[in-house]
């Protein structure tokens, strides 16, 4: 139900600020803005005699302008929030952790509990599929279908075949967790076109258990806003290299939103190995010499 109390004085000040610039936000839209953790304010509650009225510094003016093009394109509050941590700019912490989450379960879905990864499978094929007929509209994404093909085709695979069942096997451990056997391991170690051999199954599964969709959302509810902001300066990191060298990584900006799991995926990684060992990855990655 629609909060119907009147807006703020504070609030119908910066309408009327935005307004005079030209542009048009209602005292509503801000105040759902800030309650969105979008805007900064200074909640004066704690005052004797002030009431509980936020008040707007001379920052909200400008955090109201960005969250309002944001708006225009189409995206949500908590596309928002995610866009607006990507581009450094101010998202509360909470905020923030919600739409990771909330994106996080819209692009996996809930995880499976199945014994066997059999429940699991049907899922992550039919995901896949409709990701290749995604891709495959793409000019853009030509080369790495084309890389998708190279790694993982079979004997007649069309390339749509190959793709779909190399994102199938990718899916599999944030649907259904670690493998359960031996041979489920070994079949989605040839699925993503790898090699079996020289490989220690205790260590992958272990690895594996990480991007359990469970163990992602846990890793988020605990991890600290430092932490966060590490993460993405880690993925920043890798998409730049990856830039360099033709293959990008980084979503259009209609698309900054989309990055949830890679988020999640650099704080895992960062928290498994320890963060010497991940800066002298990253050093060496984006030195001169592999460039």
């Amino acid at each position: 139900m629609e909060d119907e109390r009147p807006a703020s004085r504070a609030a119908k000040k910066l309408s009327a600020d935005l307004h005079a610039a030209g542009i048009k936000v209602s005292p509503r839209q801000i105040e759902r803005w800030r309650q969105a953790g979008l805007i900064e304010a200074t909640d004066r509650s704690w005052i004797p005699c002030e009431g509980s009225e936020a008040e707007y510094g001379p920052q909200a003016f400008e955090q109201a302008r960005g969250v309002k093009h944001l708006v225009d394109d189409g995206l949500t509050l908590e596309q928002i929030a995610v866009v607006q941590f990507v581009r450094r700019r101010y998202v509360t912490t909470s905020a923030l952790k919600h739409a990771i989450h909330q994106q996080l379960i819209e692009t996996l879905g809930p995880g499976i509990n199945a014994k066997y990864w059999t429940e699991a499978e049907p899922i992550a094929e039919e995901r896949a599929a409709h990701i290749a007929r995604r891709l495959a509209r793409e000019s853009e994404a030509k080369s790495l279908r084309q890389q998708l093909h190279r790694l993982g085709r079979q004997a007649g695979e069309r390339i749509n075949q190959a793709v779909a069942r190399v994102i199938a096997g990718a899916l599999m451990p944030y649907l259904a967790g670690e493998p359960r056997t031996r041979r489920e391991l070994t079949a989605l170690l040839k699925a993503l076109g790898l090699s079996i051999e020289h490989l220690s199954m205790d260590e992958i599964v272990a690895n594996l258990r990480l991007l359990r969709i469970e163990a992602l959302s846990q890793e988020l509810q605990v991890a600290s806003r430092d932490e966060l902001e590490q993460a993405r300066d880690d993925y920043v990191a890798i998409s730049q290299w990856a830039a360099r060298i033709g293959y990008r990584i980084l979503a259009p900006p209609s698309d900054e939103y989309r990055i949830a799991i890679r988020l999640l995926a650099m704080l895992t990684l960062r928290k498994r190995f320890g963060s010497k060992t991940m800066n002298q990855a990253l050093a060496a990655l984006t030195s001169s010499k592999m460039n």
